[in-house]
């Protein structure tokens, strides 16, 4: 997974997916792709319901070597597929208006149903 994180280049990821994997009682369920020497090729997940079935992910992502290739439709599909045999109602997700996986997540039936603008202020500005 090491390997994959750094080809994602993702501050985010990179932090949240350790994590993720090394939570206490263990990590939740990851759908993966390895590729055929058992390097992680992408991944979907993890797989969290909350109590009201609502169920949410971190994210979609596959290496650079994988992309255009169907991996990450897959990933999805089979995320989508685990969510719903761990007993979830509905799927919520956010992602940005420039993200490519966005077009999985159309195809796959999902709609818009709030945009939001995100600001950020660094410290050295006034």
């Amino acid at each position: 997974m090491d390997e994959l994180l750094k080809d994602l280049d993702n501050e985010i990821w990179s932090r949240q997916i350790p994590e993720e994997l090394s939570r206490e009682g263990g990590p939740r369920l990851f759908p993966i792709i390895e590729d055929a020497q058992h390097h992680v090729r992408g991944f979907a997940g993890p797989i969290v319901v909350e109590p009201d079935g609502r169920c949410w992910f971190l994210g979609v992502a596959v290496s650079s070597s994988c992309r255009r290739s169907g991996a990450a439709t897959l990933l999805f599909n089979r995320m989508v597929q685990c969510f719903k045999e761990a007993g979830a109602s509905y799927l919520t997700l956010f992602t940005g208006e420039q993200n490519p996986a966005r077009r999985i997540y159309e195809r796959a039936g999902m709609k818009i149903v709030t945009s939001y603008a995100c600001m950020r202020k660094y410290p050295k500005m006034r």
